[in-house]
């Protein structure tokens, strides 16, 4: 499978029906990081966030472009819920909020997050 996943990630990319099936595969062993890009390709972008959670903190670059590119409030919340902590009680390397903000546009918010690393540093 994983060679065919290479081979429709290269070639066909907008095959929402193939990614999808994919998808399907690897969450049923269990493989939740390749599962959630599939489900992002196919556009089940909730889905494959909550897989990129399971997955844990080396998704944290995939979480964070699917969001941006995404452009879901609701993801975004989420998104930052986990990176805060709030999900799983452990708190999330502040970089990471940081670059979620700087990468979603929101200036505000990344520069906050920018300050209070630079205090603790």
């Amino acid at each position: 499978m994983d060679e065919y996943a290479k081979i429709i990630l290269k070639i066909d990319e907008r095959n929402v029906e193939e990614h999808l099936k994919i998808a399907q595969f690897y969450e049923g062993y269990s493989q939740w990081g390749k599962a959630a890009k599939h489900y992002e390709k196919s556009e089940n972008y909730q889905k494959a966030l909550k897989l990129y959670i399971s997955e844990g903190e080396a998704s944290i670059p995939d979480m964070i472009e699917m969001v941006s590119k995404s452009k879901i409030d609701s993801l975004t919340h989420e998104l930052v819920d986990y990176l805060m902590g709030e999900t799983d009680n452990i708190p999330k390397e502040p970089q990471w909020t940081f670059k979620l903000y700087r990468a979603i546009g929101n200036v505000k918010q990344a520069v906050k997050i920018a300050i209070n690393i630079a205090q603790q540093e």
